[in-house]
């Protein structure tokens, strides 16, 4: 009976789709990169140029310090229902927030090659949430969670040019994957009633550490045309680690289970990369940029005791951003990108598709630069559910819509030496 009560739990941890690898690439990131929606493969003499394209570094001029931030960034989902207990639906919200620094970049130029050293945050949120319901036969059903989830990389990069048009670099990042999960279910029943209250409790944490490489080629067809690629290798992992607990009491019986805390050995996998871009000077004020990208498939468990192996197809994104100089030094920003899911469906018990928009301003004077701007994501999706019956046994499944908002405040800054 015990393992009935299963199903509530592993549907609340399906639900919550945060994963970098989901939605790859989904937060800001980058010096101007982060104003176009991501958008930056052929992009040059920007510091994002050490994640999206190493050999558009290979065009800096001076030694420069870049910082760029998301800050006061806030994501927000709606679920119809996470779930169906006792004949009653159970609507759900959700939040989180951030403010920090999303990368540090500090590059310099040789004779014949540019160096830089950089620190990237390109995925962090932290979710803390609760939630009471009751039923006809439970006087209080309660569910709440803590969630986070983080992605650093340290690095160096370089980069030169083949020739007058055509340009070549590289980056390796000392990466770190860390994620952490903690959920609470309690259901306790009327006093009428001669069930026994029903207890979830669930914890469960995660770090993967190892190397990941972009190298990136920059080609000049004309003064007017200019492309760009990069290959980025999957995580070649060095080490794992993760702690997993649980406890599990059944409402009939009052069966229980308790397992750890005990070490496990996540399986994340951070899957490999290709990117193409174009570059199109439309005229000495406005340039056009577009990037797609495809995710390679990936198939992993990532250690937790109750979760499932999670499935990943090759997935295509699209990304387009436009530059236009308003005056001799200061340029308007903006991007547009679709960034679906690529989680595997139907396999995937939950997926969201994004539409991404991203609108700023950089001021440029003779030795800094400083930009401001906003990130709007919305999403659509849908989640498979369950309809459990009094004593938690799952009678039907049935989909839900999901929708999140996202939107956060932009700046970056930049000083030459």
């Amino acid at each position: 009976m015990v393992s009935q009560i299963f199903v509530i739990l592993l549907l609340c941890l399906n639900c919550f789709g945060y994963s970098y690898i989901d939605n790859r690439n989904l937060f800001p990131l980058g010096e101007k990169e982060m104003f176009m929606a991501n958008t930056g493969v052929a992009l040059t003499e920007s510091s994002g140029n050490v994640f999206y394209n190493p050999a558009g570094l290979a065009l800096t001029q001076a030694t420069k310090l870049s910082l760029s931030s998301n800050s006061y960034f806030n994501s927000k989902t709606e679920y119809k229902s996470i779930q169906i207990l006792d004949d009653t639906n159970f609507p759900f919200s959700t939040s989180g927030s951030q403010s920090i620094p999303s990368t540090l970049v500090s590059a310099w130029k040789g004779e014949k090659m540019a160096w830089a050293f950089s620190i990237l945050v390109p995925h962090q949120l932290k979710i803390q949430d609760a939630a009471l319901y009751k039923t006809a036969n439970y006087e209080t059903v309660q569910v709440a969670r803590v969630q986070s989830f983080q992605i650093l990389m340290i690095g160096g990069t370089w980069a030169g040019a083949l020739s007058a048009t055509t340009r070549l670099g590289g980056s390796c990042f000392y990466t770190t994957y860390q994620t952490n999960q903690q959920f609470d279910f309690s259901a306790t029943p009327k006093d009428s009633s001669a069930l026994k209250p029903a207890v979830i409790n669930s914890f469960f944490n995660s770090e993967i550490s190892g190397g990941i490489c972009h190298v990136g080629l920059q080609h000049d067809v004309t003064e007017l045309l200019h492309w760009g690629m990069t290959v980025k290798t999957p995580l070649l992992t060095s080490s794992k680690k993760g702690t997993s607990s649980q406890f599990i009491q059944e409402p009939t019986q009052g069966a229980f289970k308790a397992e750890g805390p005990k070490e496990i050995t996540p399986q994340v996998e951070i899957p490999g990369e290709l990117s193409a871009g174009i570059k199109l000077n439309v005229s000495e004020r406005l340039k056009l940029y577009s990037d797609i990208n495809y995710q390679l498939e990936a198939s992993y468990n990532d250690g937790n005791q109750l979760s499932e192996k999670f499935e990943h197809a090759a997935t295509f994104r699209y990304s387009g951003g436009v530059q236009f100089k308003i005056s001799p030094k200061n340029d308007l920003l903006a991007g547009f990108a679709y960034n679906p899911s690529s989680l595997k469906k139907p396999e995937s018990e939950a997926f969201e598709n994004y539409f991404v928009g991203s609108l700023g301003v950089q001021s440029q004077t003779e030795n800094s630069v400083l930009g401001v701007g906003v990130f709007i994501a919305q999403s659509y999706g849908e989640i498979v559910n369950s309809k459990l019956n009094t004593s938690f046994q799952e009678t039907e499944t049935f989909k839900s819509e999901v929708r999140t908002a996202v939107t956060g405040f932009l700046i970056s800054s930049g000083f030459s030496f």
